[in-house]
């Protein structure tokens, strides 16, 4: 399993998921959700972090009381928001770009390769999540006649980002 995540700008760092993990809210806070509001927002964006608004969907590990209060605390310290559940359409592709795309295309060059092990396996995942090309991040992330505004205000793509978990079950 591993996690993941795009932004206008590019990609997040890709991480593995531990073996035996139980995705619960203390695991997503520590194991995610600070790397990535601490460290890989930050270094793509910088001084613009600030803009940025999160997006991931509604597993009860990213909705949790105490992950919802995990992520004030981060957007405290961050100034990154998160898009609230409750404005956001279900299963809406524009929104979701990784599960409605960008887990498709890293799952179709996954199945042209033949790993042999597990260690095989993330490494080719790894190589791979590299190799995404560009263009299909932007694509995914461009505003469309009728997009509704962002929580915060004005809608700006540039500071979009959605983070996903892929498991062995897509």
């Amino acid at each position: 399993m591993v996690a993941c995540g795009i932004s206008y700008e590019g990609k997040l760092k890709i991480r593995k998921v531990d073996r035996n993990a139980k995705i619960n809210s203390e695991y997503y806070q520590n194991n995610i959700l600070e790397p990535i509001f601490l460290n890989d927002i930050p270094s793509i964006y910088g001084k613009q972090s600030n803009k940025f608004w999160f997006h991931h969907d509604n597993a009860t590990s990213h909705t949790s009381s105490s992950t919802q209060a995990y992520l004030e605390d981060l957007r405290q310290r961050t100034g990154i928001n998160t898009i609230p559940k409750n404005r956001t359409p279900v299963k809406s592709p524009d929104l979701a770009p990784m599960d409605f795309c960008i887990f498709g295309c890293l799952k179709r060059a996954l199945g042209k390769r033949n790993p042999r092990t597990i260690e095989d396996l993330w490494k080719v995942v790894k190589e791979e999540w590299d190799l995404l090309k560009s263009f299909i991040l932007l694509e995914n992330q461009k505003p469309r006649p009728g997009d509704k505004e962002f929580p915060g205000g004005e809608h700006d793509p540039e500071v979009c980002a959605e983070a996903c978990i892929l498991d062995e079950n897509c």
